[in-house]
């Protein structure tokens, strides 16, 4: 099957732009997803030294508030005396003032006291000693789930839940959509997709409480899109300069072979007169002045043989001249003459003939032209 040139042309285009430019774009679209993937992780990782790094604050905070409140002798006084009302008041003064969240009071024998909000998260605990003597442990937090969820979030600028067991506590998100919520991997809530990491932290009485943070998708898939949109555009830029340039070498190509293609068709119907141009010091400009050498040639060969073809023809005429005249000898002797003296392009030649009968000296018989001076012996 015949393939063009402009088609043939095409194909390494394609074979050697097209193709390497679609891998090219492959791996760079992947490098790119890749990329903003290891940032969502990182800001994951981010988000939960955030987290723990702020409850640990808090902890420390509710650890000073406590270990304050179980040195004050009047609270060892109280307990003493059993004077339930007084501890109950001064808890309450705690979370009145707001130093204090909640306030879990274990006392030695005797029903805990507990007041504040049951929504509080990190607490610290601290026992109270009077002489040696434990008489309980007090047990504090100085900020709800909520709080310290807008801790979290101005710190790291993610969303944030706070949950216990099934129960959740607070956050930045409304709790009744928040439901549902894994510990770890993807999460949709209100129609907006999440990236969701955890930690583990200790609550009241001992128990686990789970911090979940949330990064939002559509700023890392924002991100994703606009890399890969830059990406594409440049390399659909690349892909159309290529595009005109190899337009642009096809038909310069195309060209040039016309001129020859053209020049050859002239040559074979016998126009010698035709000129290849052959600007440059590329390979057609070569093939161009190789042609033209070709057709200077092909041209003195042709005047040649016209040449030839001419004293033929008068060797032709003068032998029919002489046959209509009759067989005198020195009339053919003067033809011969004549056709060897143009068969070998001399100048001029001439015939001497010798009688060696009668031992006469040689005498010439015939001439053609202007022969050089001849000795004969």
């Amino acid at each position: 099957m015949h393939v063009s040139f402009r088609n043939r042309l095409t194909f390494f285009f394609i074979l050697l732009v097209i193709l390497p430019v679609l891998a090219v774009a492959t791996v760079g679209l992947l490098i790119v997803h890749n990329a903003e993937q290891s940032r969502t992780e990182d800001r994951l990782k981010l988000a939960q030294d955030a987290a723990t790094t702020l409850y640990e604050s808090s902890q420390t905070n509710a650890e000073a508030v406590a270990r304050t409140f179980a040195l004050d002798r009047s609270i060892a006084t109280a307990i003493r005396e059993n004077d339930v009302t007084r501890l109950e008041n001064r808890l309450s003064k705690l979370i009145k003032d707001g130093t204090a969240k909640r306030a879990r009071l274990d006392l030695v024998g005797q029903a805990p006291i507990n007041v504040g909000s049951d929504d509080s998260v990190a607490p610290a605990r601290s026992d109270i000693q009077d002489d040696g003597a434990n008489l309980g442990t007090i047990e504090l937090s100085t900020i709800t789930a909520d709080d310290y969820s807008q801790l979290v979030n101005e710190a790291a600028g993610v969303d944030v839940l706070v949950s216990r067991g099934d129960e959740l506590l607070g956050g930045t998100l409304t709790l009744a959509s928040a439901r549902g919520v894994p510990a770890n991997g993807e999460a949709e809530v209100s129609g907006t997709g999440y990236q969701v990491r955890s930690i583990k932290a200790a609550g009241f009485g001992d128990q686990e409480l789970t911090v979940r943070v949330l990064l939002d998708d559509t700023e890392a898939d924002e991100a994703i899109s606009n890399r890969q949109f830059g990406l594409l555009f440049i390399l659909l830029a690349f892909l159309l300069c290529a595009f005109a340039f190899a337009i642009t070498a096809a038909r310069s190509l195309q060209a040039q072979i016309d001129r020859l293609l053209s020049a050859a068709r002239a040559l074979g119907k016998g126009d010698f007169s035709v000129e290849v141009p052959a600007e440059g010091n590329d390979e057609f400009a070569a093939l161009g002045r190789e042609f033209n050498s070709m057709a200077r040639q092909l041209e003195g060969r042709l005047e040649e043989l016209q040449l030839e073809r001419s004293r033929l023809q008068e060797t032709v005429r003068r032998v029919g001249e002489s046959l209509g005249k009759g067989l005198d000898r020195d009339a053919l002797l003067g033809i011969v003459v004549q056709t060897a003296v143009d068969g070998v392009g001399a100048e001029g030649g001439r015939v001497v003939l010798r009688d060696h009968a009668n031992g006469a000296q040689p005498e010439e018989a015939a001439r053609a032209g202007r022969p050089p001076a001849d000795r004969c012996g």
